[in-house]
């Protein structure tokens, strides 16, 4: 798939609105460790649109959309985090850590009672 001049290679996450029947997904242009060409997409299939939401991603690994529709989680594994993308509250289109994990902590997101042992 080619988005924006660069051809994509490898999809490695991807959720869909129930309601609306938005495709957000994640494309990676390499798998090398401290590459960041990964990209967050959302496809809208009324509109015919695909549009990046964030870019500059270190390897994508997971894009989940919250039970409300408000906003999107997304794993990047090389830096072991996990990212907010806001859609539809007042924040809409900004991006924010919501978990990071510590070079030093075996887990990952024990202070918040959330593990994600998979990421990392």
């Amino acid at each position: 798939m080619v988005v924006h001049g660069v051809t994509f290679r490898f999809t490695n996450g991807i959720d869909i609105d129930q309601e609306t029947g938005t495709v957000y997904m994640e494309f990676i242009l390499a798998t090398i460790a401290g590459d960041k060409t990964g990209r967050l997409m959302r496809y809208d299939p009324t509109m015919g649109e695909l549009r990046v939401l964030l870019d500059e991603l270190s390897f994508p690994n997971g894009v989940a959309l919250s039970r409300d529709d408000n906003f999107l989680l997304v794993v990047e594994t090389i830096p072991c985090r996990v990212l907010r993308y806001w859609l539809r509250t007042p924040r809409a289109g900004t991006v924010e850590v919501l978990l990071q994990r510590a070079e030093e902590e075996f887990g990952f997101g024990y202070e918040t009672g959330v593990i994600l042992p998979a990421i990392c």
